[in-house]
């Protein structure tokens, strides 16, 4: 600390961890308006839509992206993209700036392998699927192909189901309740390191450590 004119005044500098994200699944039939809720979710809730084949398709046209090198040679060689190097495409798509209040995803994973190595992937990035959001149809054929998938989801208490034959208003507001209900709370602040500064004026004691001998903040 340093003496100032008017006595010791300690100021304390509060510091936040990363800010929460929202991370999104969507599935739903062809033509059940996962796009249109994509884009949704990217204004009003800020986090950008990642396709998969977009994804795909910007990893290989680009020259610094590994995944993107190696997806690049699987499909010359006229071969399938393995469900690692898939999750891979994804794992660099989702470290850009702009994924990081997180993202929706739409096209991936697909099956219960998929589902697996997304789930670690984003364990080990400190992440997880807040909801998976699936547009209901009422497609039977599209259900029963991914029953297993939705199961899956279903299980961890994570899927969503929204019935998307609604006016598109109404699917809108029922993808804001899942959401607002689905959000994390915001990350208590962390106390970060203490600044000296002089000057006068009343003193009152820090609300960060309020028992903590000599802490206090300046308030005009």
């Amino acid at each position: 600390s340093r003496r100032g004119v008017n006595g010791w005044v300690c100021v304390c500098l509060l510091t936040y961890s990363q800010l929460s994200t929202m991370i999104v699944l969507l599935f739903g039939a062809p033509n059940s308006g996962k796009t249109t809720q994509a884009a949704h979710m990217a204004e009003t809730v800020g986090i950008p839509p990642i396709q998969w084949k977009e994804a795909l398709s910007q990893a290989i046209s680009n020259p610094s992206s590994s995944a993107g090198t190696e997806a690049k040679g699987v499909l010359a060689a006229g071969e399938k993209i393995p469900e690692r190097l898939a999750i891979d495409v994804i794992a660099e798509r989702i470290e850009m700036r702009d994924c990081a209040k997180g993202f929706s995803l739409e096209g991936i994973p697909s099956n219960l392998e998929q589902a697996a190595l997304l789930d670690g992937m984003l364990t080990r990035k400190h992440l997880t699927v807040d909801v998976a959001l699936c547009l209901d149809v009422q497609d039977e054929e599209w259900t029963e192909n991914f029953q297993p998938l939705l199961g899956w989801y279903s299980s961890t208490g994570k899927l969503a189901v929204i019935n998307a034959n609604m006016y598109l208003d109404e699917v809108k507001a029922s993808v804001d309740d899942v959401l607002s209900q689905a959000a994390p709370p915001p990350p208590p602040p962390r106390h970060g390191r203490h600044q000296d500064v002089c000057g006068g004026g009343r003193r009152t004691l820090c609300q960060a450590h309020p028992t903590r001998r000599g802490c206090s903040r300046q308030v005009d």
